[in-house]
């Protein structure tokens, strides 16, 4: 698979399979519905694909259907990738080659935010038998490129959007939940981040506070939660250090009288 794009054009997806959606006659519409309707197809064949792209993350995720419907309308489709890339990367079941061309893919969706963003934001009419777009970039300095798109090249972008609908489908059938991950990976990343007041906190407890359920099992107890006692002495040291660093900060704010007292019982700052 792979994307392509000349300027100001739409992207051309191609697959294994032909993907195509062209049942209808669009030059047989006077030119103004015709206009409307092709960006209506544009956008609605948009928000299938991200939507599709939403399952990935659920999936992976495992979040519940409800979860899922919150997440999905607070983060941005920029964030929704990051996401989906950086959990296709710790996946670790799928064949390697399949997720360098799915990341290659999600990568190739991301770029194509310009022309979804040109339909939503820009005023367009009808102009023959295409639709032009107003523009106006003015970053620094303005400009007003001129955007027209044909008949064909809405069924290009359409054939792409719904190509990328189909393979964002299949990735959410295909990748595993977050468990299945590098996971002695991830708990040595982020050993330090769960150890406070010198006690390992469970990574299920930490996953269970952004109610995503625990990513872990949790441990029977603090001995029997995998770290070593190498591992749990630093990070008694790190988080002793840091009540140190805490300690000071307060004395910093007393007051002189304050200060004086704590001295005269002889209490160090």
């Amino acid at each position: 698979m792979f994307i392509s794009r000349r300027a100001n054009s739409p992207a051309r997806f191609s697959t294994s399979s032909s993907v195509s959606s062209r049942s209808m006659d669009y030059r047989s519409l006077p030119p103004d519905i015709r206009c409307t309707a092709l960006v209506g197809r544009f956008l609605q064949s948009w928000a299938m694909a991200e939507a599709a792209l939403g399952e990935v993350m659920t999936k992976a995720l495992g979040l519940s259907s409800l979860v899922s419907a919150i997440v999905r309308v607070n983060v941005t489709l920029a964030a929704k990738v990051h996401i989906v890339r950086t959990l296709l990367s710790i996946e670790a079941v799928m064949p390697l080659d399949y997720k360098e061309k799915a990341d290659k893919m999600l990568e190739g969706y991301s770029n194509y935010t310009w022309a979804r963003n040109m339909m939503a934001h820009n005023f367009f009419r009808a102009k023959g038998d295409a639709v032009e777009f107003h523009v106006v970039q003015a970053k620094g300095k303005i400009s007003i490129p001129e955007r027209s798109w044909s008949v064909e090249d809405f069924d290009a972008a359409n054939d792409t959007l719904m190509g990328y609908t189909k393979e964002f489908s299949a990735l959410a059938r295909k990748i595993t939940r977050l468990p299945s991950a590098k996971e002695e990976e991830i708990k040595d990343f982020l050993s330090p981040l769960l150890t406070t007041l010198g006690h390992p906190l469970p990574m299920g407890e930490l996953a269970g506070l952004a109610s995503f359920g625990p990513l872990y099992p949790l441990p029977q107890s603090s001995h029997d939660s995998g770290s070593s006692p190498a591992k749990r002495e630093k990070g008694a040291q790190m988080c002793a250090a840091t009540r140190r660093k805490q300690k000071a900060l307060k004395y910093v704010k007393l007051s002189s009288a304050q200060k004086r007292a704590l001295r005269e019982k002889g209490e160090p700052p």
